[in-house]
């Protein structure tokens, strides 16, 4: 039996744990490093340390690119000749992007590439290759060899990226 002493279960929402990656309304993003009853300290990219008080945490947005799981996008977008074969430049892109995510040990395996063609621009239309990183900071080495297989590739198919060119009559 208890006597005169009552005790609660508190609601402890675990939405951000220690070693997420995570940004703020106020557009800081790093790490969490710790989180303590006054306050949780963060770690930048560069290497610094913000410190929140928890009362900003509970109080504003923040985003979590680690929760519900770690797995997070590594989209490359390029602009493509109006020239070109579009259903053959989305074959070579999935292509590019299965091999580039075979060979890199933070992409998620079994994850097939997805390519989508967004708009069509001055000069170019642009489309979006998307592959699955197994955690926030694995996206910049996805997307950096992707990046140059696909140049390579798109040189030796001689598929144009063009550049902004302007027609000037007078």
């Amino acid at each position: 039996a208890v006597t005169g002493v009552q005790t609660c279960a508190l609601p402890i929402s675990k939405k951000i744990r220690p070693q997420d990656y995570v940004q703020l309304a106020t557009g800081e993003e790093g790490y969490i490093e710790d989180i303590t009853w006054r306050n949780t300290t963060i770690k930048t990219m560069a290497n610094h340390i913000v410190i929140v008080p928890n009362s900003k945490i509970s109080t504003n947005a923040l985003k979590n690119f680690n929760f519900p799981d770690t797995e997070t996008p590594a989209t490359v977008s390029i602009g493509i000749s109006y020239d070109c074969d579009l259903e053959y430049v989305e074959q070579l892109a999935i292509e590019v992007a299965t091999s580039t995510m075979q060979r890199l040990e933070g992409a998620v395996e079994n994850f097939t590439p997805v390519v989508r063609f967004n708009s069509f621009d001055e000069s170019s239309i642009k489309m979006t290759t998307i592959m699955r990183a197994k955690t926030f900071s694995d996206q910049f080495l996805i997307k950096h060899e992707f990046m140059k297989d696909i140049h390579k590739r798109f040189r030796e198919e001689a598929i144009e990226i063009p550049f902004p060119t302007r027609t000037m009559i007078m």
